[in-house]
């Protein structure tokens, strides 16, 4: 998390991205003692832009045996604290604990610790989901009007940054390499994904 406040957050100065997206794998969440996760979870919280889009946690009960089980209370006190400071800030919350359920089968891959395509389809429902929950955020998807400012220079691409973690949205943004950041075409649109782990 501290990469993401420390690095990746400053890259979207001055980028108009029309997304931010900003989530973490449960992996993410065993790097660091619970204090610390929680001041720097908030830390976090405070520093993404306006209008993020952030994403809860899946609750993995039934998968990596005890472990997953005895995460779940753990992990619902994290998506409790995204749920409370995005509400202080008017942020809206992917639910991504309500689609990434079980049966687990063929939703991980070979590695047993990150989702499958299968798995990061299910993310990327509770993302469209929320993204088509209100007419705002339709309307952010659609291209901005040309002015001065956000007028691309000919023979140049837009410049906006993704981190793809399970933030991303699968057929806005292809499959890239997970945490590392790259500038994407989205035909005009603009979108900047965080990634809380790295």
């Amino acid at each position: 998390m501290r990469d993401v406040i420390a690095n990746q957050i400053p890259l979207l100065d001055g980028q108009r991205p029309d997304l931010v997206t900003c989530g973490a794998g449960a992996n993410d969440i065993l790097y660091s003692a619970p204090g610390k996760l929680f001041s720097d979870l908030r830390t976090l919280l405070a520093a993404v832009p306006e209008d993020t889009v952030m994403l809860d946690l899946p609750l993995l009960n039934g998968f990596w045996g005890i472990v997953g089980h005895m995460s779940v209370p753990y992990i619902t006190r994290i998506n409790r604290v995204i749920r409370e400071v995005a509400t202080e800030r008017s942020l809206r919350v992917a639910e991504v604990s309500k689609h990434f359920i079980p049966p687990w089968v063929g939703k991980f891959s070979v590695d047993n610790f990150h989702p499958s395509q299968d798995g990061y389809r299910d993310w990327s429902r509770a993302l469209v989901q929320t993204l088509s929950a209100g007419t705002a955020a339709v309307a952010a998807l659609r291209p901005k009007p040309q002015t001065a400012a956000n007028r691309r220079q000919p023979g140049t691409s837009p410049r906006p940054y993704c981190c793809p973690a399970p933030a991303c949205i699968t057929p806005i943004v292809s499959s890239l390499t997970e945490f590392d950041v790259h500038p994407v075409d989205l035909k005009g649109r603009s979108t900047a994904c965080v990634s809380f782990g790295g």
